[in-house]
């Protein structure tokens, strides 16, 4: 029996629990389509965006087999199916926990968002042959050790190391990435996290 899947946003989460689903399943085919090298996806509270996103990162993400969550959706009769499903690296980054009161507690969040990252390409990046500067900023960020200037240029060393190890364009999915920036302003810190998460988004849109 199908079930309403109240406050679940992990697409496959969602189709294994046998849960009902609204196929949004063809905006995969309109985004394949665009030819749009950044996309902005604005929509109302409780529209479903993480869940479309994390929609996107199932059927992206390379090194996976997750074409049976997809086989009785719409995008699966294309032709865009079997030549782009788990063909790219993902980098996916949901910033919509990040609320705090503090820079301090905020900037640590932060970090502990992008090491969990690295940690999850670190076994792709690893086989590369890193200079000892890339290997020492991996490590410090993993750790939560990093500099400000390395978690300012973190996303942008991940993306062009997995461009290196894949020698394949990625797929950047940032989740609420206003959520940041819009709490410091609230709690009064918006000048200490502008330059981190500042120039951290603007390479994301512009790189």
């Amino acid at each position: 029996m199908k079930k309403l899947p109240i406050g679940i946003s992990d697409f496959k989460k969602l189709i294994e629990g046998n849960n009902y689903f609204v196929d949004k399943s063809m905006f995969i085919y309109e985004l394949i389509n665009s030819n749009a090298e950044v996309s902005l996806i604005p929509r109302p509270r409780r529209f479903g965006k993480t869940l479309n996103i994390s929609m996107l990162q199932y059927f992206f993400e390379v090194g996976e087999d997750n074409g049976y969550l997809f086989k009785d959706l719409a995008i699966s009769k294309t032709e865009e199916f079997k030549t782009h499903l788990n063909k790219y690296p993902v980098i996916f980054l949901s910033f919509k926990d990040i609320k705090n009161s503090s820079f301090e507690k905020s900037f640590k969040n932060i970090k502990k968002l992008i090491s969990k990252e690295y940690k999850k390409h670190y076994n792709q990046i690893s086989t590369l042959n890193l200079q000892e500067r890339e290997k020492n900023i991996i490590e410090n960020i993993i750790n939560l050790n990093g500099s400000l200037v390395g978690y300012e240029n973190s996303l942008k060393l991940l993306s062009e190391l997995l461009y290196k190890r894949y020698n394949q364009r990625l797929i950047i999915l940032i989740d609420e990435y206003d959520t940041p920036m819009l709490n410091s302003y609230l709690y009064g810190y918006y000048n200490k996290t502008e330059r981190i998460y500042g120039k951290f988004f603007r390479w994301s849109f512009e790189g």
